[in-house]
């Protein structure tokens, strides 16, 4: 049988109290945080500041990438979209031309009815795609929403305060 012991009991620091754990929401801390970071490690600071600088940076150069990519992709689908269907366009031609004039009419319907579906799903992943997302917390939507006097009077954010975790029941009084 398992050992449930560990995973029931709280965890503490070298000082025996427990440890408080707290979700940051920005790229650093805040300077409350920091400041406790440089007083347990000298030097730790800069070394976060310069470790998001490189995240950052390599976060930018990976969209760069991606963008570029995406732009060549774009352009050689849309060059083959116009290469087929001029194609299509002659051989409908060819077929009125030899006769087929009811098989030029359902390739032509077929091709119209594929370009409208292709134009319809561009133009959608174009809406979905061009929003941008929630960059720290997607449960965003689920907050109420606030009208925009209300968040514009709010000013700039303070920073949390870590609380410290409250004694066991059995110690209360």
């Amino acid at each position: 049988m398992q050992d449930n012991r560990n995973k029931n009991r709280r965890h503490s620091n070298s000082k025996g109290r427990p440890n408080v754990r707290e979700t940051i929401e920005d790229i650093l801390p805040s300077s409350q945080i920091l400041e406790k970071f440089e007083d347990a490690v000298p030097g730790s600071v800069d070394k976060l500041i310069k470790m998001a600088q490189q995240e950052q940076e390599h976060r930018h150069n990976w969209q760069e990438r991606y963008l570029a990519s995406h732009n060549v992709t774009y352009r050689v689908g849309q060059f083959f979209g116009v290469a087929y269907n001029a194609g299509l366009l002659y051989l409908v031609y060819s077929l009125i031309e030899s006769g087929e004039k009811a098989l030029a009419l359902n390739i032509f319907s077929i091709n119209a009815a594929i370009m409208v579906f292709a134009i319809l799903a561009t133009t959608i992943e174009r809406k979905i795609f061009s929003r941008r997302p929630s960059r720290f917390n997607n449960n965003r939507s689920k907050r109420k929403p606030q009208a925009r006097g209300d968040q514009a009077n709010r000013g700039p954010r303070e920073p949390r305060e870590v609380r410290e975790p409250r004694e066991p029941r059995e110690n209360r009084r």
